[in-house]
């Protein structure tokens, strides 16, 4: 069974399975808290009561570092023309 991570904080985070839409929180099991975890990360694991036991990471697509974001298929930046005024270099620093 596959799992999404959908929300995920300093120290928490919110699993999703991705057959019944039932949502977990999740904890990273001992070995595994060192690792980074993102939303949009796949994940394995168990469910033990409604606590999700984070066992494996799956591999990413990609990774986004602001936001923390994994496997992102698409991104739209959508900025204004004027008020604020259109900045080049802003648009330079989102690409």
């Amino acid at each position: 069974k596959e799992f999404l991570v959908i929300y995920r904080s300093a120290n928490s985070s919110k699993i999703i399975d991705l057959n019944s839409g039932s949502i977990y929180f999740g904890v990273l099991r001992g070995k595994l808290k060192k690792e980074k975890v993102f939303a949009g990360d796949f994940v394995e694991g168990e469910i033990r009561g409604e606590k999700f036991i984070i066992e494996r990471i799956l591999k990413r697509k990609n990774v986004l570092t602001r936001p923390p974001l994994a496997n992102v298929d698409t991104v739209f930046i959508v900025m204004s023309l004027r008020n604020p005024n259109f900045d080049t270099f802003l648009l330079d620093n989102f690409l």
